[in-house]
C-alpha cells in the first residue's frame, strides 16, 4: 500500500510506474498486488500530514480498528510538500503531532512501514516579493520538515526512512541551480527528470522522472517483502554440474552501436545477471511497455548477450576477462555494471587470488572504456544454493571480499547480497528469490535484483543527461 500527495499518486507521481515493475511485469510473483491509498486518481491525494493522520486508517482499511495485524507486507507514505506551501502550511509543531499518529497507524498495519522524505523543491518569489501561485514551497522548510520525520519516525520506531529527497538530489545535484529566496537554489528547471516544476512529469526525449523515482520506491518495498509473501512459480530448468568442457570458446553476440540520444549502460557478468539484465533491467531503464512507455533513462547491454551465458551457463570471471575487452570494444559507456562472478568462481574452484587478478583485468577493462563523467558499478554475487553447482556461501562471501579489495574506492557498490539477505535471511534455502536447488533467481527474484540494479544506475546517468541536455 503507498499512500501520499501527488507526487505518489497515479498520473502524477511513481505509484502506477511501481506497481508496473512490481505486480505487473512479475504476474503478482513479487507483489501479488499493490494498491495507493484512496485510488491511483484524485480519491488518492492525501494532501497535508493534517488530512493524511484523519485518514490514514481508512486508507489502509482499518477504519473499523479491527485490521489483522501486519495485515499488508509493506506500507509506505509521504506527507511534506502541502505541508510546507505557503497556503496550507501546517506548523512544524502540528506536523510532527500529525505524523507521529500516522506512524504509530502504520506500525502494526504492516510487516514493513515506510515513510518517504519529501522531494525538493524551491519556487522564487515573484517580483513584488509575494509567494507565486498555485503554490508556494520554500526548500528551507522541505529541509526542515524531512529531519522533522526522521526525527519522529526513530522515537515512533521500527519506520523504515526512504531518503527519496536525497536521491532525487543525488541525480539533479550535476545540474545548474536556478537562484531561489531560500539561498538553497534549485527548482529544478534544468534537472532532466524534473524540468516540470513540483512534479516529476518529463517525458522522452528526456528520462521520466516518474520511473526514476520509482526505482528507489520499489527497492525499499521489495528489501521489505516478508519472504513468506513472494511467490515462486518458477520451472527450474535440468541442470547438470559443470565440467571443463563447459568453458566458453566464443564470447557471444557482437556489442550494438550505442545510443547517441541516451546514457549507455553496460552489464558484464554471470550467468545470474543475465537472469536479471536482459529483459528486466532493459525494461526498466528503457521504459519499453505498459504505463512506464514515457520517456526512456538508458540504452543497456549485456555482455556478450544471452547467447554467450546460454552457451555457457558456469562462465567465471576468467571468461569474461578473456572477452571483457571485446564486449567494450564499441565505445565508451556512461555505466559499467560489475557482477560479481562468486558464484561461479566457486562452483569452479577458482581460487581467491586468481579471481581478484581476474577481476582486476575486467576492471581495467571497464576503466579503458568509460565515456567522460562516466561511473562503475560494482554489485555484489546474489545468494547461491548448495544444490546442483555445490556452492558455499562463504565461499562467495570470501570472493566478493577478494573482489573488494580490488575495487576498494574505484567503483560505486549495490550489494545484491545483503538486499536478499535481508527478505531471505541467512539460509536462502526456503527463500522465493532463489531457486537453491539451481543456484539461480527465480522470476521474482530476478526483477527483485532487476529493480536493485536499476535503482543504483540511475543517479549515475546524470553527467550523460546533464551533457545531452545542454544547448551546444
Amino acid at each position: 500500500m503507498l499512500i501520499g500527495d501527488s507526487i505518489s499518486m497515479g498520473s502524477s507521481g511513481y505509484s502506477l510506474f511501481v506497481q508496473s515493475m512490481m505486480e505487473t511485469m512479475t504476474s503478482g510473483t513479487l507483489v501479488g498486488s499493490l494498491q495507493h491509498g484512496g485510488g491511483f486518481g484524485n480519491g488518492g491525494q492525501m494532501a497535508s500530514s493534517a488530512n493524511g493522520v484523519a485518514k490514514v486508517s481508512s486508507c489502509i482499511g482499518n477504519g473499523t480498528g479491527t485490521l489483522a495485524p501486519k495485515a499488508w507486507s509493506v506500507i509506505t507514505y509521504n506527507a511534506g510538500l502541502h505541508d510546507c506551501d505557503t497556503h496550507e502550511r501546517v506548523k512544524a509543531a502540528d506536523y510532527t503531532a500529525n505524523l507521529k499518529g500516522i506512524f504509530e497507524t502504520m506500525k502494526p498495519a504492516a510487516h514493513t512501514a515506510v515513510f518517504v522524505t519529501t522531494t525538493p523543491y524551491d519556487m522564487p518569489l515573484d517580483k513584488d516579493g509575494n509567494p507565486p501561485l498555485p503554490a508556494g514551497i520554500n526548500m528551507s522548510c522541505v529541509v526542515e520538515y524531512n529531519e522533522i520525520a526522521k526525527s519522529i519516525a526513530n522515537e515512533v520506531g521500527g519506520i523504515v526512512v526512504l531518503d527519496l529527497y536525497a536521491y532525487v538530489e543525488s541525480f539533479c545535484q550535476a545540474f545548474p541551480k536556478d537562484n531561489a529566496t531560500s539561498g538553497y537554489g534549485g527548482n529544478y528547471t534544468t534537472c532532466a527528470i524534473q524540468t516540470t516544476g513540483l512534479h516529476f512529469f518529463d517525458a522522452a526525449p528526456l528520462p521520466s522522472g516518474q520511473q526514476y523515482t520509482a526505482f528507489a520506491i520499489a527497492s525499499a518495498v521489495a528489501r521489505g517483502l516478508p519472504a513468506s509473501d513472494i511467490v515462486n512459480t518458477t520451472t527450474p530448468p535440468v541442470a547438470a554440474a559443470p565440467t571443463a568442457e563447459d568453458s566458453t570458446a566464443s564470447c557471444g553476440t557482437a556489442t550494438a552501436a550505442l545510443n547517441p540520444k541516451l546514457p549507455n549502460v553496460m552489464v558484464v557478468g554471470d550467468a545470474l545477471a543475465a537472469q536479471w539484465a536482459t529483459p528486466g533491467l532493459y525494461d526498466l531503464l528503457h521504459l519499453s511497455s505498459g504505463i512506464q512507455k514515457r520517456g526512456a533513462l538508458a540504452a543497456t547491454q549485456l555482455g556478450g548477450g544471452q547467447a554467450f551465458h546460454s552457451g555457457n551457463p558456469f562462465a567465471t570471471s576468467a571468461d569474461a576477462a578473456s572477452c571483457v575487452s571485446q564486449w567494450l570494444s564499441g565505445g565508451k559507456f556512461d555505466v559499467i555494471v560489475l557482477s560479481s562472478f562468486g558464484a561461479a568462481d566457486c562452483a569452479a574452484g577458482v581460487q581467491y587470488q586468481y579471481h581478484a587478478n581476474y577481476v582486476q583485468k575486467i576492471y581495467d577493462a571497464a576503466k579503458a572504456a568509460l565515456a567522460p563523467g562516466g561511473t562503475i558499478l560494482w554489485t555484489t554475487s546474489p545468494p547461491s544454493g548448495t544444490g546442483v553447482l555445490e556452492v558455499d556461501p562463504a565461499c562467495v562471501a570470501k570472493q566478493d571480499a577478494a573482489a573488494l579489495k580490488v575495487l576498494a574506492g574505484k567503483v560505486t557498490v549495490r550489494d545484491f547480497a545483503a538486499a536478499l539477505g535481508g527478505v531471505c535471511g541467512k539460509s536462502f534455502k526456503q527463500c522465493n528469490l532463489v531457486q537453491w536447488s539451481k543456484t539461480a533467481l527465480t522470476d521474482a527474484g530476478a526483477q527483485f535484483a532487476a529493480i536493485e540494479a536499476a535503482a543504483g544506475i540511475s543517479p549515475l546517468l546524470a553527467p550523460k543527461w546533464l551533457a545531452l541536455t545542454t544547448k551546444k
